[in-house]
């Protein structure tokens, strides 16, 4: 982690509530490839416990609001090339639930 800090390298941020959830989501991708979930869990340094309870989990709502937001951020920020500030980017996202809830 430190020497992601050093090179001006970010982390990846996440809107979940799971810790590991990158590990679990490698781990998904791997499996369907023939690769053994015991042996996957043993590298990433996690438990298989762990890895199928996140499996069997059910997201909240607020979390699944969360992403929905998160994909409306980013896709204003990419369709206006990042010129929205904070005021701009909250008018059209509360434009666009008066629209939908009307």
């Amino acid at each position: 982690m430190k020497f992601l800090k050093k090179r001006g390298i970010r982390k990846e941020t996440s809107l979940s509530k799971v810790r590991q959830e990158a590990e679990y989501e490698t781990i998904d991708f791997f499996k369907d490839k023939a690769y053994l979930v015991i042996k996957l869990c043993e590298v990433l340094g996690i438990s298989r416990s762990g890895y199928y309870k996140y499996k069997d989990r059910i997201t909240s709502e607020k979390e699944n609001q969360d992403k929905l937001l998160c994909l409306l951020i980013t896709e204003y920020h990419s369709t206006f090339d990042g010129i929205l500030g904070y005021g701009r980017m909250t008018m059209f996202i509360n434009k666009l639930n008066h629209k939908s809830f009307s």
